[in-house]
């Protein structure tokens, strides 16, 4: 029984255009996840990735390691489901990046475009 399993990919990195360099990322993993399944939101020094790939968990974290272990690249990779995430907002100036991730995450049953969509070519 082959499932989508859903991952959040945090990445941060300082880069001069963070723009292409999210793109890029976006384009590399293309390679085990779909375009309606990829989704991504940047900021000036992160990145926040949400994917959907019937890959086994250790073939995810071996790609994402290859394409990202280079320089001075941090990031998470987190398998989730929507019903079970638990957040807490800042009543007062809430983060907007992260509100951003989590209304893409706890959309029951559904995306919600706000990133910006990478047509993949397979």
């Amino acid at each position: 029984m082959n499932d989508l399993t859903k991952y959040i990919l945090f990445v941060f990195a300082k880069n001069d255009n963070p723009k292409e360099f999210t793109e890029q990322i976006a384009e590399e993993l293309c390679v085990i996840s779909d375009t309606p399944n990829l989704n991504f939101y940047f900021g000036p020094e992160s990145s926040v990735f949400t994917i959907s790939t019937l890959d086994s968990h250790e073939d995810v974290k071996d790609y994402v390691d290859m394409i990202l272990d280079v320089g001075d690249i941090m990031y998470i990779l987190l398998p989730y489901t929507s019903d079970n995430l638990s957040y807490g907002l800042p009543k007062k100036y809430p983060n907007i990046f992260l509100m951003m991730v989590l209304m893409t995450l706890c959309q029951k049953n559904q995306v919600v475009h706000i990133q910006k969509n990478l047509r993949c070519e397979k």
